[in-house]
């Protein structure tokens, strides 16, 4: 299946395979299910914040960019998806960057962002993403090609640089 780039190179095809285990290597991650009602956008947000923040030290300023991609991406979950679930998982990978996924369980094309006409009541959501995702937090974004999961990769400090130790966390970063 070709890759999935339209004018951005932000958006990327869905790297093979899940991402690596985090408890495997001690470094801090989160897996969460929530019904797929427009409510739980707010309980996600508040557990990837809490994530950020306390569990990889992320500043509040790449977080509170991030937390509007989460919302935009568990939106289109509840929306778009046909489960009555939709899941959210983030992993802190030895790299430095963080991995965030939110699963529908619901195979579908997968969808590209869109230039909504100015008087457009909606449309925007994943030229924003792209926007937020690759221009302001030097990562990536995409899908699984069954559409069932959308995910971005960001580093997580601006200059892409890796805290010697993630807070909360018993490891050091590997060598």
């Amino acid at each position: 299946m070709p890759s999935r780039v339209t004018g951005s190179a932000s958006l990327k095809k869905a790297p093979s395979g899940p991402p690596r285990d985090a408890s495997a290597d001690g470094l801090p991650s989160f897996d969460v299910v929530l019904p797929s009602e427009p409510c739980r956008v707010e309980q996600a947000r508040h557990s990837t914040n809490a994530w950020l923040k306390q569990r990889c030290g992320m500043t509040d300023d790449r977080s509170a960019l991030l937390l509007l991609v989460v919302s935009e991406l568990c939106a289109n979950a509840i929306q778009h998806g046909r489960s009555e679930v939709f899941g959210l998982c983030g992993r802190m990978r030895s790299d430095g960057s963080v991995r965030l996924e939110v699963r529908d369980w619901s195979p579908s094309a997968v969808p590209l962002p869109q230039r909504a006409e100015p008087m457009d009541e909606g449309g925007r959501g994943l030229f924003l993403v792209d926007a937020f995702v690759a221009d302001d937090l030097g990562g990536a974004w995409g899908f699984e090609d069954d559409g069932t999961v959308a995910w971005c990769e960001v580093p997580l400090r601006a200059d892409g640089s890796a805290c010697a130790s993630p807070p909360g966390s018993m490891r050091r970063w590997p060598s």
